[in-house]
């Protein structure tokens, strides 16, 4: 017979026992945090956080995964205990690098069924994780099958009375989908052999059978102590656990040698396949041998072992018993207070309540003078229950001496964005004279998701000023929060805010056009850059150009991220020659601006292709010239020597001219120039070198240069084309 998953198809039957120790860990979920053996956690540890009072740990062994087990912390509204350890036939912690539904223990739960129309969990549909390790013959003995991954930690006790008992919680992916089946998940704690994992009040041993609400997949729906059952699938995940389901936090009481070393297995384990993690955890401190008691304070808000309560409140200590018998216990506790933690000098008496069926009333209400106390319970026992009293130095009380309240007022911060803030952020004062800065912390909010610890400075007495640093990302306004705290009396604190205005990061641009281009211009008209170092485009940058015609478009801002720079394009058809002033604005999604001028001389090669030429003696800026005419080798000198006479001043070949290009034309007026107009400001070769070999004239070309022409050029050599140089192109 088999069962299918969506991920897997095999039989998933977990038999084994978990341990608890506590440990803060570390977790990549939220909720329960959790530390394996990899990450700080060792068996040795592990099993001596279990020893809560009246028994002793020696010759701890563990075997398994290294990722099988660990220890946890948070766990009180989860697992239902604060803290722990666990053991796991899958992983106990979740790395970052884990695939979905491989990982812990940590919530929320995203691996599970579907159930009742609903679809199952967004990263699939059971946690799963197979190590390739071995089983174990106890567990595969338990659960009559195979068993793979187990999970153990054995250790030895020596319990100081005949009894012992822990808390523990099971849970499993086996829930709900395969409870009722044969497919039954199942773990034991071993005592000297005998398995004291049991539903309370039976002999049956805690299972996905025996605790459950039933079948939501078809199968069997009827539950089974369903008051021990927490769902975390149905109607919806609500626990922070990727368990599907858990128990309720669950007690396992053993008889054993009293005096004698007596020996626990902890374990558990796939069964019939290494498919369908099952964990179980223990409660750190409650491995208890006999009646123990232990105790809590309470008081001004606040309660556990260690608190501190400003000077005037009332404390009151809060005892319980834990034990197999301790359910039944009658007899007293006394409560008292004492000045040294050797529980020597009585401070005060709390106390003496009467314990009736195990449930001990807290202590008389105390009101102390400042200082520090050491509370104490004790236990007079009775006749199926020994006496016992809490350890001296557990519980401690500090009252700290009332302070009179702090006022702080918030400084308005005005910064800019990508730049470095350093300054002032709040002030505050204290009615305490001798008051000094040392004496307090402060913690600045910067209103966009960010903190940081302030520098408090002032003289004895104050005022005193809280200052800071930061840098924010994006200009805009945000709210400034400031929390100063007394460090002697953490209740006295002052909170103030205030505005930081971010100005836009400033831009700076510079021209980048040529300074000639043709009347089809195509290119950079600016390069920027920007103050903030975090600038982006796109989407921080828009453009415009103005193109000084009366027309203007986008430009387009090159990519990047950072200060830059960042360059500025675009293309414009100019309809006439002549100077023009380019002038390009550059926009931040912020709110600054910034303009970049140019000057360019914008110019047109002879209509209909080739180009005149002058020589290149003739081609400085300003030097009035002739490209055309019967007399052009006498009018133009070149540095190559004269050119032919019949020569007089076109080039027919190439259509489009180049700097570097070399050109060539027929003799006289074989093939005449274009006729006029020509353009006002023309694009004109300069050659060094003219020759002539047969009827081919060719020359090079040294130079570009714009030329202003003159009026009255026709195209015979008799009406000479003249005018003046502007500009160099290349």
């Amino acid at each position: 017979m088999k069962r299918i998953s969506i991920r897997a198809m095999g039989l998933c039957v977990v038999a084994a026992s978990a341990v608890t120790l506590g440990v803060t860990g570390i977790s990549y979920a939220s909720g329960v945090t959790v530390s394996d053996l990899n990450n700080g956690a060792t068996p040795k540890g592990m099993a001596e956080s279990l020893a809560g009072g009246g028994v002793s740990i020696s010759n701890v062994t563990y075997t398994g995964a290294e990722r099988a087990a660990g220890t946890f912390a948070s766990g009180a509204s989860s697992i239902g205990f604060e803290d722990g350890i666990v053991l796991d036939s899958g992983k106990v912690q979740t790395y970052p690098t884990d695939p979905p539904c491989s990982r812990g223990v940590e919530g929320p739960n995203t691996c599970y069924e579907s159930a009742e129309g609903k679809p199952g969990g967004p990263s699939g549909f059971e946690n799963s994780t197979a190590f390739g390790t071995p089983g174990d013959a106890e567990l595969t003995a338990l659960s009559g099958f195979p068993t793979f991954d187990a999970s153990i930690l054995e250790f030895d006790f020596v319990p100081e009375h005949s009894t012992v008992q822990f808390s523990y919680v099971f849970g499993s992916e086996e829930y709900s989908d395969y409870a009722n089946s044969p497919f039954n998940d199942v773990f034991a704690f071993s005592v000297n052999g005998t398995n004291c994992a049991l539903v309370p009040g039976t002999s049956e041993p805690v299972s996905v059978n025996t605790i459950n609400n039933g079948n939501d997949q078809g199968g069997d729906t009827t539950p089974h102590h369903a008051n021990l059952f927490r769902d975390n699938v149905r109607p919806s995940p609500s626990i922070e656990s990727q368990m599907d389901g858990l128990t309720t936090v669950l007690t396992c009481t053993a008889t054993v040698k009293e005096g004698q070393k007596n020996h626990i297995k902890l374990a558990i384990a796939d069964a019939s396949d290494p498919n369908f993690d099952s964990a179980v955890f223990i409660q750190a401190g409650s491995l208890v041998s006999g009646t123990q008691i232990s105790t809590s304070l309470t008081g001004g808000g606040q309660s556990g072992k260690s608190i501190t309560v400003p000077e005037g409140t009332a404390v009151t200590d809060h005892a319980t018993l834990t034990g197999a018998n301790a359910s039944k216990a009658t007899g007293t506790v006394e409560y008292k207070v004492y000045s040294d933690s050797k529980c020597t000098v009585l401070a005060a008496s709390a106390g003496t309540v009467s314990v009736t069926g195990g449930t001990v009333p807290g202590s008389n209400a105390e009101t102390l003078a400042p200082g520090t106390y050491y509370w104490q319970a004790s236990y007079d026992g009775d006749t199926n229950n020994n006496s016992s009293t809490s350890e001296c130095g557990a519980e401690t009380l500090t009252v700290a001496a009332s302070d009179q309240p702090i006022t702080a007022s918030g400084t308005t911060v005005s910064a800019t964005e990508g730049a470095s803030f350093s300054g002032s952020v709040a002030s505050f004062t204290d009615p305490d004279t001798a008051a000094t800065a040392s004496e307090y912390t402060a913690t600045i909010e910067w209103g966009d998701s960010t903190s940081s610890t302030g520098t408090i400075s002032g003289p004895t007495g104050g005022p005193f000023t809280v200052s800071g640093e930061h840098t924010y990302a994006e200009e805009g306004t945000y709210t400034v929060t400031v929390t100063i705290t007394d460090v002697d009396n953490s209740s006295n604190t002052a909170t103030a805010t205030s505005t930081a205005n971010v100005a836009d990061a400033a831009l700076a641009s510079k021209c980048a056009a040529a300074a000639t281009t043709t009347q089809a211009f195509a290119g950079p008209t600016a390069t920027f850059t920007d103050a903030d170092p975090n600038g982006m485009s796109p989407p921080d940058y828009s453009a415009t150009i103005n193109w000084g015609d009366s027309s203007s478009s986008s430009g387009t801002v090159s990519l990047g991220t950072g200060p830059g720079p960042y360059t500025v394009s675009g293309s414009h058809a100019y309809t006439s020659t002549g100077p023009f002033t380019i002038t390009t604005t550059i926009t931040d999604a912020g709110g600054s601006k910034t303009v970049a001028t140019c000057k360019t001389l914008v110019f047109a090669f002879a209509p209909g292709g080739g180009s005149f030429v002058i020589g290149d003696k003739n081609a400085a800026t300003g030097t009035a010239v002739t490209f055309w005419g019967a007399q052009w080798w006498k009018l133009n000198s070149l540095s190559g020597g004269s050119a032919p006479a019949s020569f007089k001043g076109f080039a027919l070949n190439p259509k489009q001219p180049a700097c570097g290009r070399g050109w060539s034309t027929d003799p006289g007026n074989s093939t005449p120039p274009p006729n006029g107009p020509l353009p006002a400001d023309m694009g004109v070769i300069v050659s060094s070198k003219i020759t002539q070999s047969g009827s081919q004239i060719s020359g090079n070309t040294v130079h570009i240069v714009v030329v202003k022409t003159n009026p009255g050029y026709q195209p015979d050599p008799g009406h000479p084309g003249t005018g003046t140089v502007e500009a160099q192109v290349c």
